[in-house]
């Protein structure tokens, strides 16, 4: 892809067309866009401080990243889902 970076309205619209792509961590998709490979990284910590939520309310959560490798040094995307038990 030669034009990612060189116009922001196709920029947009690539990102928009790979969405799916990039919230799966796809490694060539995430290198497209000059995001660290997830497997670069690993969660160090992960704490939930709400662990039951009513709807509308507020979930709380912290976690820490850490670095595998020294070539870790991008760009970094974070997506989280959740579901409903």
């Amino acid at each position: 892809m030669d034009r990612i970076g060189q116009n922001d309205r196709t920029d947009w619209l690539v990102k928009h067309g790979m969405r799916t792509l990039l919230k799966a961590g796809h490694p060539k998709t995430m290198a497209l866009f000059g995001y660290a490979s997830i497997n670069v990284l690993h969660i160090e910590t992960l704490k939930v401080n709400t662990p039951t939520v009513s709807f509308g309310n507020h979930l709380k959560f912290e976690f820490s990243l850490a670095k595998k490798t020294r070539r870790a040094d991008r760009s970094l995307r974070v997506c989280y889902s959740f579901y409903e038990k």
